[in-house]
């Protein structure tokens, strides 16, 4: 994660239409380790749940990795620039779908189906919340870059731990901005 995430182009932290700064580049470049530990923890998790299945390291687990990894540089950015970018919300949906079709042996369109359900339920719950919090508090509570973000971490976890991973992350955030 730390690897990519000092290697993602600038642009990727600017807004639509936003000029490029030299005031992203020396951040992009030093910064990511602590994104990299909790995605390092959580890949360590997946591949300890694919050799309880008798695998050591399967495409599914491979995606899931690669999603996290992702999910890691997001949040790094989000932490320092407020933005989260679409190419890694992209990136993360790809990966979750890649996950639900190789999770399955012969693949399934039933676990496919499971993970654009999630996708669909996490990208409506949160613009839901993201429509309420503009209406009862006049300003954006939640970003566009956070629906999207939980679309596409709906299309990873899929439908029936989707909602599960929005309160664990409601959870963190509370713990975060307390701190």
């Amino acid at each position: 994660a730390v690897w990519l995430y000092r290697r993602m182009p600038a642009r990727w932290v600017c807004d639509a239409g936003e000029e490029v700064r030299e005031a992203h580049m020396p951040h992009m470049r030093t910064h990511g380790r602590a994104a990299g530990i909790g995605c390092a923890a959580a890949a360590v998790v997946l591949i300890f749940k694919d050799m309880s299945s008798g695998a050591f390291l399967s495409a599914a687990t491979a995606f899931g990795i690669l999603g996290l990894i992702a999910l890691a540089a997001a949040a790094q950015c989000d932490i320092q620039y407020q933005i989260i970018p679409d190419q890694t919300s992209i990136f993360i949906l790809a990966a979750g779908l890649l996950r639900a079709v190789f999770s399955t042996v012969p693949p399934s369109l039933d676990a496919l189906s499971e993970n654009i359900a999630g996708a669909a339920a996490g990208f409506f719950t949160m613009l839901f919340c993201a429509v309420l919090s503009r209406l009862l508090c006049g300003r954006d509570g939640i970003g566009m870059g956070d629906v999207k973000l939980f679309g596409a971490c709906g299309a990873a976890v899929g439908i029936d731990q989707i909602f599960y991973l929005i309160l664990i992350a409601s959870l963190a955030g509370a713990i975060f901005s307390a701190l």
